[in-house]
């Protein structure tokens, strides 16, 4: 991927002056066709690879909680009471929403949506590294973003980060085009994606104005009025939501305890540079608290970890020699710097008073600039290293990493409990019978459950609306608004609340017929039931009404128990 010598001094030409701003930047050189040809065939094989990588085993694992709660949200026939479930904007809901009527409900067809803003991303990461840099950059940016183990992950879940990141680098590319060109159309472009942004995740506004910090460094008489104006049109579109938001507010605190219990987990000291570790490597067990599918059991070599870092900073060192010796290098890292640092730091700091800060999660929010500097790292390295033998040798500590902590994703082998759990409730329960979901068991077994026929809809699972169906609810009863208040850390239900929830499901429950309790943890030893002290309260009331406690060998593995009176 080293681009011509030409490139260099296209470069060079295409910088801004760096202060008094009253003349303008020499227009780039005209680049040679073959040049510019090749570019585009590595462009494109680029983001080829990146589809191929995000479709790769796209359908094998059952979709989790927050997945199962994209599918609930945006299949409920009122989108609107729908959007006040979640603490998130709506913008990808309602692309969901569209794509579901258009692709169907599987694992694959939900997904996909995000495949496809993931593919995206890496053009995305192309334009802007070729925007903010030049061709080499861009090219060794899109392969980054193409094989990142996070971007992948992301790319195969449904849910906004894909999209989030996509706009995110239209973003950075955007706001230094804008003010490159200073026109009024780039100015309009960048306000309209950063309100694009805003509606994905609220805290994209810390990376729109990290970018936004582009017109400190270029001097140019009134960007400072132009870049203010495009970001209060980009808040003002966002305003709208915002009025909306106001009345789940109580629903958004509550969605944020998972973060506070990530942020207890992570010693601040580490936060950033799991972070920046999370961006390059990708995850495996014990490296975040936080529950990434196959990532959270995933072994993953010591050496190799220890490889790809150094790699890393080794490719941060020669960037900064570098820009030290290029002023118009030196411009550009700087500020691409401040979009990944600027918003890092943001999270890191408001987390000690509100935890905000979510290692793997969150954070997303600075990647496309981690991106941007790993692409420059990568191709101001090449020029600067005399051997090429010594620049593979960099590029092997870093990629072979890459590539073993894929090819453990991709082998590893996927967990299968809801849908099992789904088919069992199919065929084993009847009209009058009652199935309780404990904890976070419900969404996805729900979800499931759909897709065998089975529509929950006002307490009931029904093949069609007026037709029979088993009584079917969530435990504590709250987890049916929001999936936060089964959080652990949460206090448990009082004890009057746990009788009024016993009280309606047996009031539902048929003679003779069984009540079925889906527990999201619970072991059976000696015929003893272990569950969380949430759930055992519970079991306990049950119990007290009389109702004896039957497992069979296929409820156990299912971790499920039924209860009879």
């Amino acid at each position: 991927m080293e681009p011509p010598p030409q490139e260099t001094v296209a470069r060079t030409q295409r910088a801004p002056p760096l202060s008094g701003g009253r003349k303008r930047a020499a227009p780039p050189a005209p680049e040679p066709l073959d040049s510019q040809r090749t570019f585009l065939t590595a462009a494109a094989a680029l983001v080829a690879a990146g589809f191929a990588l995000r479709a790769a085993t796209i359908g094998s694992d059952e979709l989790w909680l927050d997945e199962a709660f994209s599918f609930h949200v945006a299949r409920l026939p009122d989108m609107v009471a729908a959007l006040r479930l979640d603490n998130t904007p709506p913008l990808y809901y309602v692309l969901l929403r569209a794509w579901m009527r258009l692709a169907g409900t599987s694992e694959s067809a939900l997904r996909m949506l995000s495949a496809l803003f993931g593919t995206a991303a890496v053009g995305a990461a192309i334009w802007a590294g070729r925007t903010v840099f030049d061709r080499a950059a861009a090219l060794w940016t899109g392969l980054v973003v193409a094989a990142a183990p996070m971007q992948i992950y992301y790319a195969q879940e449904a849910r906004s980060y894909a999209l989030l990141v996509l706009l995110l680098l239209l973003e950075c590319g955007l706001l230094w085009r804008a003010t490159e060109r200073d026109r009024r159309s780039d100015w309009a472009w960048a306000s309209l994606v950063a309100a694009l942004a805003l509606y994905t995740h609220a805290l994209s506004a810390f990376a729109v104005l990290a970018a936004a910090s582009v017109v400190l460094f270029r001097s140019k008489p009134g960007q400072l009025r132009r870049c203010a104006l495009a970001l209060a049109a980009a808040a003002a579109l966002f305003a709208p939501w915002l009025v909306f938001a106001a009345g789940g507010a109580a629903q958004g605190r509550a969605g944020l305890a998972w973060v506070r219990n990530i942020w207890e987990q992570t010693p601040p000291l580490a936060a950033v540079p799991r972070s920046l570790e999370l961006f390059a490597l990708g995850s495996h067990a014990g490296l975040v608290p936080l529950w990434l599918k196959r990532f959270g059991s995933l072994e993953f070599s010591g050496l190799l970890r220890l490889c790809g870092i150094a790699a890393l900073v080794f490719l941060g060192a020669r960037l900064v020699l570098r820009a030290r010796r290029d002023r118009a290098l030196s411009l550009r890292v700087r500020w691409v710097a401040i979009v990944l640092f600027g918003p890092l730091a943001a999270l890191w700091l408001i987390s000690w008073t509100k935890p905000l800060y979510a290692v793997g999660r969150y954070d997303t929010i600075a990647y496309p600039a981690f991106a941007l500097l790993a692409g420059a790292a990568l191709a101001e390295t090449r020029r600067s290293l005399r051997s090429g033998a010594a620049f593979c040798g960099v590029a092997l500590a870093l990629w072979i990493p890459v590539a073993a902590k894929l090819a453990a994703y991709y082998a590893a082998p996927p967990e299968h409990q809801a849908a099992p759990t789904a088919a069992f409730l199919r065929s084993e329960t009847r009209a009058g019978d009652v199935v309780v979901f404990a904890g976070l068991r419900g969404l996805p077994v729900l979800y499931y459950l759909d897709r065998l026929g089975l529509t929950w809809s006002g307490g009931y699972c029904r093949a069609a609306p007026a037709g029979a169906g088993f009584y079917c609810r969530m435990f504590p009863r709250a987890t049916e608004q929001t999936p936060a208040a089964a959080d652990p850390s949460r206090a448990a239900p009082p004890p009057e609340a746990v009788r009024e929830e016993v009280d309606d499901l047996l009031s539902h429950l048929a003679p003779g017929a069984a009540l079925r309790v889906a527990f999201e943890s619970a072991s059976f030893e000696g015929g003893h039931l272990r569950v969380p002290e949430t759930d055992a309260l519970l079991v306990r009331e049950l119990e007290r009404r009389g109702c004896r406690r039957i497992v069979t060998p296929q409820e156990r593995d299912l971790l499920m128990a039924e209860f009879r009176r």
